[in-house]
């Protein structure tokens, strides 16, 4: 996927995307293409986390917005940014929220 590409929520299988570089693909890829559905997508990957890690709906919050958060670091400041301004609930497990 690229930022210039279109991606639909129905086009996004968490099952199908392997290791955490092609999943923080996914998360960057959509907040630039669909930054108003941010939220949505945050809680498509929450309800997956349910269904195959069998946990409740807040510990896969929790287990999501502080993985993402994390891995947001490894990206230039502009583009955490923009991930901590689409993705609402994500916080670095460390040092919390970008300003």
């Amino acid at each position: 996927m690229s930022k210039q590409t279109k991606i639909s929520l129905e086009d996004i299988d968490f099952s199908k995307v392997k290791g955490d570089d092609a999943l923080m693909r996914v998360f960057v890829d959509f907040a630039f293409a669909n930054p108003s559905q941010g939220d949505q997508l945050f809680n498509k990957y929450v309800a997956y986390l349910c269904r195959t890690h069998d946990i409740s709906k807040e510990g896969a919050e929790n287990v999501a917005a502080s993985n993402i958060g994390y891995m947001a670091g490894y990206y230039k400041l502009s583009t955490a940014r923009k991930l901590f301004k689409v993705y609402k609930a994500i916080s670095h497990p460390m040092f919390g929220r970008i300003k």
